[in-house]
This record gives structure tokens, C-alpha cells and sequence, in this order.
């Protein structure tokens, strides 16, 4: 059937063919193009998110120590004390929520790297804020009874 076309004929097939290609190309590389896109933005999205929960917890933890550093300054002020013991046990509660959703978010995302890191420090925040909770109940027994550590 190709044989029986005339010359100007087959170049008009040739052409049709070369851009039916050519547009079946363009559109199979902008549909990977896409998928390909999506999977970075997806993945750029998510690093995001963890860098935001571990800046934010770093910064809670910044806020707790410098709190608790400043405790020695205001040991006989006792309705100062009793503020910064308050500042310290809200940012610990948020701290504790803080680490719930990183754990949420490395196992919903399958984030092994940040699983890792979790896995690594989380008995030293524990006992951290534990020995912080001991400490806070400490100068609270403090605050409440000066006259029997006198």
C-alpha cells in the first residue's frame, strides 16, 4: 500500500509520523517530567515539616535550660520561683508533646533516618525532663515550707 503513494504523498505520511512522535514523546516525558516533580515536592514537604518539629524542639529545650538556669538566681524570690517553675513545666509539656508528634510523624512518613535519631536520644530526653520534673518538685517543697531548709 506504501508503494502505490506518490512521492509528495509519502512525505506528508512522513511528517504525520514524525510528529505524531514527537508529540507522543513531548507527552510521555512531561507526564515522568510530572510524577517525577510531585515525588521531590512531596519529599521536600516532608523535610520541611521535620525540620520545623526539630527546630521547634531544639528551641524548647534552648527555653527549658535557660529557665532552669535562671532558678538559682531567684531562690528567695519566692512568687518569681514559683513563675519560672510554671514556665518550666509548660514548656516540658510541650516538649513531651513535641516528641509524640515527631514519633508520630517518622513512623507515618517512614522517616528512618529521624526513627534513628528518636531511638538514639529518646531515654536521655526522657530522664532529662524526668530529673527536671524531680527538681521542679523540689523547690516547690521549697517554696511552700522555706522555713524548714533554713
Amino acid at each position: 500500500m506504501f508503494h502505490q503513494l506518490s512521492i509528495r504523498q509519502k512525505i506528508i505520511c512522513g511528517y504525520v509520523v514524525s510528529f505524531g512522535i514527537a508529540v507522543l514523546g513531548t507527552t510521555v516525558g512531561l507526564v515522568i517530567g510530572d510524577r517525577y516533580f510531585q515525588h521531590a515536592r512531596q519529599q521536600m514537604i516532608m523535610a520541611d515539616q521535620e525540620g520545623y518539629l526539630l527546630n521547634k524542639l531544639q528551641g524548647l529545650l534552648l527555653e527549658v535550660d535557660s529557665h532552669q538556669q535562671e532558678l538559682l538566681f531567684f531562690l528567695d524570690q519566692t512568687q518569681t520561683l514559683q513563675q519560672k517553675n510554671s514556665q518550666i513545666e509548660a514548656h516540658l509539656k510541650e516538649t513531651e508533646t513535641l516528641l509524640n508528634e515527631l514519633r508520630k510523624f517518622s513512623q507515618t512518613n517512614l522517616q528512618a533516618d529521624l526513627q534513628a535519631l528518636l531511638n538514639k536520644y529518646d531515654t536521655t530526653l526522657v530522664e532529662y525532663i524526668q530529673q527536671l520534673r524531680i527538681l521542679l518538685q523540689q523547690i516547690s517543697s521549697l517554696i511552700s515550707c522555706p522555713d524548714e531548709y533554713l
